[in-house]
């Protein structure tokens, strides 16, 4: 009993870094190096498209990019940032009801966020700028490869299919539409037909790079028509966007899920002092993505 008594058994210390936060770094040091790879391979492939010429890729008027939405979403962003940042340390401090209000306001402002994407995919696919759906007839129709040509000429007779589709069914259910819209609209899906003059004397229809060039103008000076973009590597400029913002969206739905438990735990005080593992990992998984955006902001609605 004595020689116990004189060598009680070690307590086990805690480590001074959890493993749970030690996962999280090098999960966070991955994905790092995936969106680090992901841009630079996006940049190499415009490089390579464009051979540095701006007029190879599209503007930002042409894609219907606005950059005060970019700005609205990363000002959301980065106040649920700062928000959360407070409900971890309200938890800390044992400050419940505090915790509860930082962490609903911080999932109310992601949930902000997406809407107002998804309020930028539906103004893509109104206009048909997705992958695949974009004619690039004015540019590279110049290019001289023969198989290149053969493909584009496929892909001009869909787009101008797709064009005439979209015009007639905005004619038939808008007949007291827009007086200047549906006069622009018919002037342009007559122009994509064949005609006669009042002679006999035939019309042509426009061809793919000038009907092509006539759509461009019109969602410059119509945005209220359903006409179909023709721009420069724009198939390809709708893949970055999509992989790029679609992934971070991705990212940014599972930090939702995070903060949703953080608020569930927090409702039914399931956080006790010195077990906030979860809660700090969760803040630190939104700093990430709050950071990938802060990236993605300028090269995507700047740049």
């Amino acid at each position: 009993m004595t020689a116990i008594a004189d060598h009680p058994e070690p307590v086990a210390e805690a480590p001074a870094f959890p493993a749970a936060k030690l996962a999280m770094w090098l999960f966070l040091a991955s994905e790092v190096m995936f969106f680090s790879g992901l841009l630079a391979g996006c940049y190499v492939l415009k490089a390579g498209a464009t051979g540095g010429n701006p007029n190879l890729w599209p503007t930002r008027e042409q894609i219907h990019v606005l950059p005060w939405l970019g700005a609205l979403n990363t000002l959301l962003l980065v106040a649920s940032s700062l928000v959360l940042s407070f409900a971890l340390r309200s938890l800390q401090e044992g400050n419940r009801s505090g915790a509860i209000r930082g962490f609903a306001i911080s999932l109310f402002l992601g949930l902000a966020f997406l809407g107002v994407k998804s309020r930028e995919y539906s103004d893509k696919f109104t206009h048909g700028l997705t992958p695949g759906n974009i004619a690039e007839a004015v540019t590279n129709a110049e290019q001289p490869d023969a198989r290149r040509a053969r493909m584009l000429s496929k892909g001009q007779r869909l787009w101008l299919d797709r064009q005439r589709g979209v015009l007639e069914d905005y004619i038939t259910k808008n007949p007291e539409g827009n007086e200047s819209d549906l006069k622009a609209a018919k002037a342009f899906l007559a122009s994509l037909r064949d005609g006669k003059k009042p002679n006999g004397d035939y019309i042509r229809p426009l061809s793919p790079p000038e009907a092509a060039k006539e759509a461009n103008r019109l969602l410059h000076e119509n945005p209220g028509l359903p006409v179909f973009a023709a721009l420069p590597n724009g198939n390809l400029w709708s893949s970055f966007y999509f992989t790029l913002t679609g992934l971070h969206a991705l990212h940014l739905l599972a930090g939702l899920i995070l903060i949703a438990i953080c608020l569930l735990r927090a409702l039914a005080g399931g956080f006790k002092p010195g077990q906030l593992e979860f809660a700090e990992n969760t803040t630190l998984y939104w700093h990430f993505v709050d950071l990938v955006w802060l990236i993605l902001f300028p090269v995507i609605y700047l740049i």
